[in-house]
């Protein structure tokens, strides 16, 4: 029986290192100590979303990290193919402006759609948008204003 509680008691601390390591980066970011987040949020950043999005955040405007934005894509991109709706919006804005992307309307669409599907209030307008104007998808002023 103890060789099963040892085991359960293992594999829960990855678990609390990765929580407590959010926490501090997601605290970090808010206070504006990016070296603090990168350091919090790296480790774990290949295995959840919001730290992925942070990352891409932080190479995407250069925050103390340099300024890479292909590497901000990457983060963004594995922040976005897992659901988080701020990843996605950010994401396909990069694709709507071209930044560290060429600019491609149907595929900022796509990111748009995911996001606002998600929730992403932001990401619902610029949506109507999308769809007023034919950015990446075709006209439709019905579904503009839906």
């Amino acid at each position: 029986m103890n060789r099963y509680l040892i085991l359960v008691v293992a594999a829960c601390i990855p678990i609390a290192a990765a929580r407590a390591g959010i926490v501090e980066g997601d605290q970090a970011f808010a206070a504006g100590d990016f070296e603090r987040a990168y350091t919090a949020l790296l480790p774990i950043a290949r295995g959840n979303s919001l730290a992925a999005y942070y990352l891409g955040v932080m190479y995407m405007e250069g925050m103390w990290v340099g300024q890479a934005t292909e590497r901000g894509i990457r983060w963004l991109t594995l922040g976005a193919s897992r659901g988080h709706a701020a990843a996605q919006l950010r994401l396909a804005l990069a694709y709507q402006d071209g930044e560290g992307v060429a600019q491609n309307y149907p595929t900022a669409a796509q990111w748009m759609l995911e996001s606002a599907y998600g929730g992403n209030a932001d990401a619902q307008y610029l949506l109507g948008q999308y769809y007023r104007d034919g950015l990446g998808v075709v006209q439709d002023d019905r579904s503009a204003y839906e």
